[in-house]
């Protein structure tokens, strides 16, 4: 079964883009470091699973992609996941995570900036628990990705110097 992913529920993004010789095979392997790399964090109450999700229109603009989805089994929050994908164009490979809420809660809609977005999250944690586990989940997808990033870049470090200068 495919699983429809909306962009509107998108709340942060990491991408990267290399160029291999010989892209081919890191598509999956990325989406599998990705699994076993968060399997081993032996992390409460999340499901992960590498599956075809939809995105896109109802009719036009549709697309099927395969991610590794990464969401709790229990939250009060609709939609809260952690994605990665890599998608290939020609010899380039480009690596994505995705956060995702619904943003059409009450208390997300006037929320537009990463700050706010943060802010209403917080503010619908019923104790200190909450918060910390939802900040875990997300810093949990941020080093994930960093980690695929430094396994799959063999010029990460060379890199960043000139992604951030």
């Amino acid at each position: 079964m495919v699983t429809t992913l909306r962009a509107d529920y998108i709340t942060n993004t990491i991408n990267w883009v290399v160029l291999y010789d010989k892209p081919e095979e890191h598509q999956e392997n990325f989406l599998e470091f990705c699994k076993e790399f968060i399997n081993k964090s032996e992390f409460p109450n999340i499901e992960i699973e590498i599956q075809e999700f939809k995105t896109g229109g109802l009719i036009f603009n549709k697309e099927i992609t395969k991610m590794l989805a990464i969401s709790f089994k229990k939250s009060q929050f609709k939609y809260l996941g952690i994605y990665f994908r890599a998608q290939q164009f020609g010899k380039a490979i480009y690596f994505s995570m995705f956060e995702t809420v619904d943003q059409n809660l009450w208390f997300m809609d006037k929320a537009r900036t990463r700050a706010e977005i943060k802010a209403a999250i917080r503010g619908k944690c019923k104790n200190l628990a909450q918060w910390e586990e939802y900040n875990t989940l997300s810093i949990l997808g941020v080093l994930t990705f960093w980690k695929a990033m430094e396994e799959f870049d063999p010029n990460l470090e060379k890199n960043l110097k000139v992604y951030l200068y």
